[in-house]
């Protein structure tokens, strides 16, 4: 079982896509799930209309048999750790798996961080309902800790992936196959999934060259905007120097309103 938390357009399924692609065996990836719930009764239906994905022609989530399924998978977008992973919520879904499956193997569970900037960027552009800022933002600081190893309310240990080293390092991308036991093929990292709507700026029109999307210049977007830049107080400043280094705009030697106001 696996188990993947991040917020929303953090590329979480960019990086869900790239890891079914290299799954031996049969598998099946239930959507942004229900916290505190059984992972087959509440989970968000992709753009397909099916709550799920699976590399079974006609499976059904519902009719799961014991020995059914090699690979089982599950998503969780904007949660507190404590909500998507603590204690009480980890009984209820593994005992609610067991009761389909017969064992939840080995449980992996992995936590997707994206540089706030560029985050932030993507969710102000997205189309669709989210967490209010403030509250997402709350989120993102609880999950940069937990990536950091500085605080975290949970008991056991878990992945920590940066989304922005995945998009641009192949060797990060093979060591985490390693970590995940995958047979490293790299298929589909330049894929763009439907999930969503694909990209926040750039819909599906770059599905198969996805390395061409600037994804670490969503931050441009709203550089003028005062609003935008309240959001980054010292504390989110510090914590995204420590996740992912000095900020976007001196990697590209770029000025900008965010220069000033956001100083690494």
């Amino acid at each position: 079982m696996t188990r993947i938390l991040g917020l929303s357009r953090s590329g979480n399924h960019a990086i869900i896509d790239w890891i079914l692609a290299q799954l031996s065996g049969r598998w099946l990836f239930q959507n942004c799930v229900v916290p505190e719930q059984d992972p087959f009764a509440g989970a968000r239906p992709t753009d397909h209309g099916a709550c799920h994905e699976s590399n079974l022609a006609g499976f059904d989530p519902e009719g799961v048999e014991p020995g059914e399924l090699d690979h089982l998978l599950f998503s969780q977008e904007d949660c507190f750790l404590r909500s998507a992973w603590g204690e009480r919520a980890t009984e209820i879904q593994e005992s609610a798996i067991e009761q389909r499956l017969g064992s939840i193997g080995t449980r992996i569970d992995l936590l997707i961080l994206r540089d706030p900037y560029n985050l932030f960027a993507s969710r102000r552009r997205f189309n669709g309902t989210l967490l209010p800022e403030a509250t997402a933002l709350r989120v993102w600081k609880q999950h940069a800790r937990a990536f950091l190893g500085l605080r975290t309310c949970l008991s056991h240990r878990f992945l920590a992936v940066s989304y922005n080293r995945w998009c641009r390092d192949p060797g990060y991308r093979q060591r985490l196959a390693e970590q995940l036991g995958l047979n490293f093929t790299d298929a589909r990292v330049d894929a763009v999934p439907a999930v969503g709507g694909g990209s926040s700026f750039d819909g599906q029109d770059y599905h198969g060259q996805a390395s061409r999307m600037a994804v670490h210049k969503r931050w441009r977007h709203f550089a003028d905007d005062p609003r935008f830049r309240r959001l980054f107080d010292d504390q989110t400043k510090e914590l995204a120097y420590r996740t992912h280094g000095p900020p976007p705009w001196e990697e590209q030697s770029l000025r900008s309103p965010l220069q000033e106001a956001l100083p690494a």
